[in-house]
């Protein structure tokens, strides 16, 4: 994984075979996604965002005598540069595309790059609406996008993965060679949001005996006796143990106190 040599996509590709194998479609369709491109802005992820400048191309009204000038939205008139807030950030350059198309531009041997954002023609559009005298035009919008800047997010991107293989190798127990469905989804999660919350329903049971923690699965189990290792963990807890459902995070957590008549067993504020 840390082998720079490894192209990303082969390492990409692992990971559709790991998903399969561990039963998590967020795994393969995140894999899928960065080998072939996001389908729209709003699935990007954050590591694929970069600032970068906008701008136009202005040639003659016959095509001609072209020169490039930076622009933003402060050019438009208030009530057209609102409706552009809600909708863009003109600066924010989101590279949706494959690892593949990445790495070909990286390798371009180029300084700057032209990107066509998706709002492209209505910004020229409306440029040429507003803001253009009568023997000029508006050929071209485009984002200008730094080759560093592409550099930086194949090493995001390669990040990202080291990210999830140490958020399985967290989450799996030693002795079994495949994560299971609820580590993959959510190391993918994880990495997708920075959110390590865990999921599944986990119990937490004081007593004479110390603390007894169980969860809905066993990548939450392994992960809770990572995290809490002075404590017990195991599956269920008996029919004759209570409990009442408070929620940590977005995990259902369930704090309960036991029959058992050697008593002490009160819900803690631990979990």
């Amino acid at each position: 994984m840390l082998d720079h040599t490894v192209p990303l996509s082969s390492l990409l590709q692992n990971c559709i075979v790991l998903g399969g194998q561990a039963g998590s479609e967020k795994m393969r369709d995140w894999a899928r996604r960065e080998l072939n491109g996001y389908s729209g802005a709003d699935t990007v992820p954050d590591y694929r965002h970069v600032p970068a400048a906008v701008m136009a191309v202005i040639t003659n009204r016959a095509g001609y005598n072209g020169g490039t000038t930076r622009i933003d939205d402060s050019v438009f008139p208030a009530q057209v540069r609102d409706m552009i807030r809600e909708k863009v950030d003109l600066g924010d350059a989101v590279l949706g595309g494959g690892i593949g198309e990445l790495e070909a531009l990286a390798s371009e041997g180029t300084e700057e790059h032209r990107l066509i954002p998706s709002w492209s023609t209505f910004i020229k559009d409306t440029l040429n609406e507003f803001n253009m005298g009568p023997t000029s035009r508006v050929a071209e919008v485009y984002w200008s996008v730094s080759n560093a800047s592409i550099r930086g997010v194949l090493v995001r991107i390669r990040t990202a993965l080291a990210e999830l293989v140490a958020e399985l190798i967290t989450l799996t127990p030693q002795d079994q060679e495949v994560p299971d469905k609820l580590a993959a989804d959510q190391a993918i999660q994880f990495v997708i949001t920075g959110d390590r919350s865990l999921t599944g329903v986990v119990i937490a049971v004081s007593g004479h005996r110390g603390w007894l923690l169980a969860a809905a699965a066993p990548a939450a189990r392994y992960a809770l006796a990572r995290l809490l290792p002075e404590a017990r963990v195991s599956g269920w807890p008996s029919p004759r143990t209570r409990s009442r459902s408070v929620r940590v995070n977005s995990a259902p957590v369930l704090r309960t106190h036991t029959n058992s008549g050697q008593g002490h067993g009160r819900g803690s504020g631990l979990i």
